[in-house]
């Protein structure tokens, strides 16, 4: 139950954080960042994705379709 809740919270973190993320993933200071830049759409959109995929992980736990060893 625990885990559930914590992968809900911290989908969440992402989702409201995504602008600091995008822009720290888009500084041209190193390679990732040069690529990032390159595309600024997927900088912006990934972390979106990646917190909502996080966030229905945690729900389906806390259901119990998806289950922790």
């Amino acid at each position: 139950m625990a885990i559930g809740i914590a992968a809900m919270v911290m989908g969440l973190v992402i989702i409201l954080a995504r602008s600091v993320i995008s822009s720290k993933a888009t500084q041209q200071r190193n390679v990732f960042g040069q690529m990032n830049a390159a595309s600024p759409s997927l900088g912006r959109t990934m972390p979106l994705v990646v917190g909502g995929v996080i966030l229905v992980c945690g729900v389906l736990v806390l259901t119990g379709v998806l289950g922790v060893q």
